[in-house]
């Protein structure tokens, strides 16, 4: 079946050495592919050889003392586990490809102090790296499916479903497919955006903004027509300037035309007078007559003489004008080139109505400061990048929610299948000894959290209906067949390549043991690839011939191992 994972590649162990170790100075006992049956008298040593093992591969839990300084031999300062594997190449290839040795051996020292270290490949090494060497080949020396102590039986029953289906997906391999959905669901709560009521809270903040904005760009709009106002006053004034110029100018011409003709007429009473000068000595002439020519003349000349007085007066007035006028004009055309000529001007009454209204205006704008553009900038800002931070965040949150369905899939498919293979065998067993039941997944579903999932044990003897696995109904020796047939029905599924169960029949009557140990040794013979370590006080049942059964004796407070003919 699919599991969505690679199969570990296979390593067997050859032996296990164990050399100051509870009940043992020094021993090697051999272990070889398919079961391994480990038999002898209560108190011998069977049970060490398992906690042995359990201490070698970094189980957290012993069963037999809560020290590991306790699992020294009596009157020696350390104690070594070792477990020999076989690394020798197969198609070609090592089971651990770093080592070149035939033999990998993980080793673990305790000294009486409570001291410990971890050997892997004759090199000293961290629990987390021996765990890391030691998962590549499906080993998890802390799943109680795998390493089944004494007590295990016992402990099963106050397991609850949650971790029975953890131990059950530690053992058939899907523990990373519901760790891979548990991290992405991680990353999912991880992702953090904005919260609705902050971009809304920045919307209304740009909407304030945003009104004064509108009242600022007014201002800056108000603040351009009144300079065009100033510009066309100031293009006024060069015209009416331009037009008073050209005005004195001409009637400096007309001054000048003036004095002229009254220097002509001047002239001319001049010649009147001397006309009349000289004809005063003539003969005949009327002195009379004369002298009153000679005063109107003289009348005349002086009132000429008078204007031309005035005239120049009125001259030196408007010569300096003009030149005030000039100087005038000089200075407005440059302020008048900031602007360009209006095509028609308006009278100066007109525009100046027009700038009292638009400083009226400006004046009612005069709250909003030079600081509005950039506050009204930054905050436009801030929410640009909080929707654009939303965008990001909702892609990526669709982006991990796809992956989180796809591995949330995968691993329900696969645990909701293979609970319903090991279901079957799981019946069948219960059926070989005169039972019934059957598994059940709990909170197992698209959505659910997956640490919410369990996995129960429905159990029924003597004819009455399957019920829940627990203390108060099932006795002892129901509870430990029932947990045998979970566990027989679960060993084809197993990844780890060494399995072992330590004396699981304690409460069960002869006809269960017989028919469970017989089951058990069926099923566990069938496999090659794998190791099987069945420790029994015995008496055996009938076994195949291919079962390797080793001995245990203690003499004189030492135990020691010995293969059986």
């Amino acid at each position: 079946m699919e599991r969505g994972l690679q199969a570990p590649p296979e390593i067997l162990a050859k032996e296990i050495i164990l050399e100051d170790f509870m009940s043992y100075e020094y021993a090697r006992v051999p272990i070889k592919p398919g079961l391994n049956v480990i038999t002898g008298p209560n108190g011998s040593g069977k049970s060490s050889i398992l906690v042995g093992i359990s201490v070698a591969l970094g189980q957290t839990y012993t069963e037999r003392s809560k020290k590991l300084a306790d699992l020294i031999r009596r009157g020696a300062e350390a104690a070594r586990v070792s477990i020999v594997f076989d690394n020798s190449p197969k198609n070609g290839r090592r089971p651990i490809p770093f080592s070149g040795a035939d033999d990998f051996i993980i080793s673990r020292y305790i000294k009486s102090d409570g001291s410990y270290w971890f050997e892997a490949g004759r090199r000293e090494v961290s629990k987390l790296e021996l765990s890391s060497i030691l998962g590549r080949f499906g080993i998890n020396p802390n799943d109680s499916l795998i390493i089944m102590h004494q007590s295990m039986i016992e402990n099963f029953t106050s397991l609850s479903p949650q971790e029975v289906l953890k131990l059950f997906e530690d053992a058939i391999g899907l523990s990373p497919l519901r760790q891979s959905l548990i991290e992405a669901r991680k990353r999912l709560e991880e992702i953090k955006g904005p919260s609705a009521e902050e971009i809304e809270g920045s919307k209304r903040n740009l909407s304030y903004w945003n009104a004064l904005h509108e009242k600022y760009l007014k201002k800056l709009e108000l603040r351009k027509r009144l300079n065009e106002i100033d510009g066309e006053l100031a293009w006024l004034r060069l015209q009416e300037t331009r037009q008073a110029l050209e005005s004195y100018k001409t009637r400096l011409s007309e001054i000048e035309e003036e004095i002229n003709e009254n220097l002509n007429k001047i002239s001319e009473i001049e010649k009147n007078l001397n006309k009349i000068r000289a004809d005063a000595g003539a003969r005949g002439a009327n002195p009379v007559n004369l002298i009153e020519r000679a005063i109107d003349l003289a009348f005349e000349d002086g009132k000429r003489t008078e204007i031309i007085r005035q005239l120049k007066e009125s001259g030196y007035e408007t010569k300096s004008r003009v030149s005030k006028l000039s100087s005038e004009l000089e200075s407005l055309l440059p302020e008048v080139s900031k602007w360009p000529e209006p095509a028609k001007l308006r009278g100066e009454g007109e525009i100046n109505r027009e700038k009292l209204e638009v400083q009226a205006l400006l004046q009612s704008l005069s709250d909003v400061d030079e600081g509005t553009e950039e506050s009204y900038s930054r905050v436009n800002s801030q929410l640009e990048d909080l929707l654009k931070k939303a965008r990001e965040v909702e892609e990526n949150r669709k982006a991990v929610m796809d992956e989180i369905s796809y591995r949330e899939k995968l691993w329900i498919n696969n645990v909701k299948s293979l609970v319903e293979e090991v279901s079957q065998g799981y019946k069948e067993v219960l059926s070989n000894v005169g039972g019934s039941g059957y598994l059940k997944l709990t909170g197992v579903s698209e959505g659910s959290n997956p640490d919410e999932a369990g996995l129960e044990l429905y159990a029924g003897f003597r004819g009455t209906n399957a019920v829940k696995l627990n203390p108060f109904t099932h006795s002892g020796g129901e509870r430990s067949v029932t947990i045998m047939a979970f566990l027989i029905s679960l060993q084809q599924h197993v990844l780890s390549p060494i399995r072992a169960v330590d004396e699981f029949d304690v409460h069960m009557d002869p006809s269960n043991k017989e028919a469970i140990s017989r089951v058990l040794m069926s099923e566990l013979s069938k496999k090659k690839n794998v190791e099987y370590i069945y420790i029994t006080p015995g008496p055996l049942p009938p076994l195949p011939g291919d079962v390797h059964v080793l001995l245990v004796q203690k003499i004189e407070g030492k135990s020691s191992i010995m293969e059986a003919d």
